[in-house]
């Protein structure tokens, strides 16, 4: 595995690869690490493995000058939000002001032939993640082929929102009566299929969060004989967001079963 590390005034080494926010805040609160040098540090990185996986399609070409901004924010003793200088990924789904958001969709691509919907307003998530102060690296999600029989047609979606509305009825039914917090699933039926063949992923519950718009959040849960890994998914209820990450985090925290990714670049 090929490791990032950068130096800096107090020649504190650290790893971007395993860096937790709580780690960055405190090396920030030391004057150990600036937000600049973390910014960087990690744009040097999807420099060098982006071109291989293509799993970033949109870069914040203003990240640099955000950091500096909270690099010359942070001395003056200006209060600043929990993630104040913390680089962040978002999701291309979810609406970022002044970004592209495709959708996978070509057609909302205009580097792929098509026409860039670019968002006035925030979604929720990011507009929280702004007001906590984290600094936006780029979006991400590769483009995916819509396969449609007429692309151009805007799609009957009443019966889906019916449908929609149907699922969520039942499942909080469900999960009022038996006083569950939360679900948990294997992330996938079985284990990962060759990267190049007729097999597909054969997940367990991932479309069903999406249709209905529940949270979900995967946590390594160990490897099958082969090394490829197991994943756990949980899900709960709309805006459940926080106790689902605090499930992760103590399920993490305890197995101990995620390793640092090896990562490829390309030749």
């Amino acid at each position: 595995m090929t490791t990032t590390t950068f130096s800096v005034e107090k020649q504190a080494t650290i790893d971007p690869v395993e860096l937790t926010a709580a780690d960055a805040q405190a090396a920030f609160a030391r004057g150990d690490l600036t937000c600049e040098a973390l910014t960087q540090a990690y744009l040097d990185r999807i420099g060098l493995y982006n071109p291989r996986y293509v799993a970033l399609i949109t870069i914040n070409d203003n990240a640099l000058r955000d950091a500096r901004e909270i690099d010359r924010r942070r001395p003056t003793g200006e209060p600043l939000g929990p993630l104040a200088g913390v680089p962040v990924i978002v999701k291309d789904t979810m609406d970022m002001a002044g970004f592209p958001s495709t959708g996978g969709w070509r057609l909302l691509s205009e580097r792929a032939g098509g026409i860039d919907l670019i968002p006035a307003t925030d979604s929720p998530v990011v507009a929280r993640m702004r007001a906590a102060g984290a600094l936006s690296i780029l979006k991400d999600l590769p483009e995916l082929e819509a396969v449609l029989a007429d692309p151009l047609a805007l799609p009957d979606l009443s019966d889906f929102l019916v449908a929609k509305e149907a699922y969520l009825e039942i499942f909080n039914e469900i999960m009022a009566r038996e006083k569950l917090d939360g679900l948990v699933f294997p992330q996938m039926r079985d284990e990962l299929p060759p990267l190049f063949g007729p097999e597909t992923v054969h997940e367990t519950s991932v479309s069903e969060i999406n249709i209905a718009g529940l949270p979900g959040v995967t946590v390594p849960a160990g490897y099958y004989a082969s090394g490829a890994p197991f994943g756990l998914l949980f899900i709960g209820p709309r805006w459940s967001d926080a106790s689902l990450l605090s499930f992760a985090f103590d399920y993490e925290s305890v197995t101990k079963h995620r390793m640092s990714p090896a990562q490829l670049r390309r030749h």
